[in-house]
């Protein structure tokens, strides 16, 4: 959903129990390979690829990667293991957009827009695969993944859960997409953001 004015937040809650596991084996390497640390750069390629490779099906081009939107993304998704909450407004009331502010992803730009998925699993459901086709299956976050005008993307995976414990991974996806400069325009911003979030187990 896209929405005009100084500032537009959609955000959509989805709690998905067990799902069957992605039956078909991912062309990405490590699609079926839980995350080893934290942070796991196999890992958050793997979600990158899972995704673009979903968008290229449907005609989309694929999102490069933004170190700075990646960077908000493993903050965050260590926030989340460390502080236990699961939401895309932290206990301080930070969102997708203050966070990448933070990160400097809007910076100089004219237009920006924002997405946000987040997932949580344990066992078979922590799996890269798994997360994606979670994802796919759920209208808000399949939204996400194939918005047409994302053009970057940053991934997080922190090992452990909202709830506590070490088993299972959590997950962060930021989208987005810059254009113009400050430098050459003055008329009033346009920013939108649409988030997702899910969990599993299994």
């Amino acid at each position: 959903m896209r929405s005009n004015g100084k500032y537009a937040a959609v955000l959509t809650a989805l709690m998905l129990a067990i799902l069957p596991a992605p039956a078909a084996a991912s062309s990405c390497a490590g699609a079926n390979i839980p995350a080893s640390v934290t942070q796991d750069p196999a890992t958050r390629a793997t979600i990158t690829c899972l995704i673009n490779a979903q968008r290229a099906a449907h005609g989309l081009r694929p999102l490069a990667t933004s170190g700075r939107l990646a960077a908000a993304a493993a903050a965050y998704s260590n926030r989340m293991v460390a502080e236990r909450f699961f939401a895309h407004v932290d206990p301080h009331g930070g969102t997708i957009t203050s966070r990448a502010k933070a990160s400097g992803y809007t910076n100089g730009a004219y237009l920006w827009a924002l997405g946000e998925n987040l997932a949580w699993g344990v066992g078979s459901r922590a799996l890269p695969s798994s997360i994606v086709a979670v994802w796919m299956a759920s209208p808000g976050h399949r939204a996400n993944l194939l918005e047409p005008t994302w053009r970057e993307i940053g991934v997080g995976v922190a090992k452990g859960i909202p709830l506590g414990g070490t088993a299972g991974a959590t997950y962060a996806a930021e989208f987005g997409q810059r254009s113009g400069s400050t430098a050459r325009r003055k008329a009033v911003k346009r920013h939108s953001h649409n988030a997702s979030k899910a969990r599993t187990h299994g």
